[in-house]
């Protein structure tokens, strides 16, 4: 009866990723033959297809109830020391509570709606978050270089 050769440790491993799916091609040696061993798997295979790998709806949900907060801290600061008035400050504050709590309340219905349609609201949200931050970041340029007062 002929011995069976024992296989050895893998020689050489290589890894490929072809869009969903990652190959493995392992090489085995023997004594007598080489063995080339292929296996495929899924990426994400517990991930749903309508979701992407990394959600950024809890992201978006936390940072932009963050700016919310400080945007109701500048309009209420604001209001109680009478500047109001005199500046363009609150309203464009006010513009922002509103892009962020669109965003907030569409990553939200994201996070608890399982259905192919959250992906979209995430990515609503997500270009809310965007034009909100935007708009905070030229009103603080112009209020600093005192373009607007």
């Amino acid at each position: 009866m002929a011995s069976m050769s024992r296989i050895e440790m893998p020689v050489m491993k290589f890894n490929f990723s072809m869009g969903s799916r990652l190959l493995f091609i392992t090489i085995y040696t023997t004594d007598n033959f080489v063995i080339l061993s292929l296996s495929e798997i899924r990426k994400n295979m517990n991930e749903k297809r309508h979701k992407t790998p990394n959600q950024k709806a809890p992201h978006i949900l936390n940072a932009s109830s963050n700016l919310l907060g400080i945007c109701f801290v500048v309009l209420t600061s604001l209001k109680l020391l009478n500047v109001a008035k005199s500046t363009i400050i609150d309203e464009v504050a006010t513009i922002d509570i509103v892009a962020f709590t669109a965003s907030c309340l569409l990553s939200f219905l994201s996070l608890r709606n399982d259905s192919p349609g959250s992906y979209r609201l995430e990515q609503i949200a997500d270009i809310i978050f965007i034009a909100g931050i935007g708009l905070l970041l030229v009103t603080a340029i112009l209020f600093a270089f005192d373009i607007i007062a």
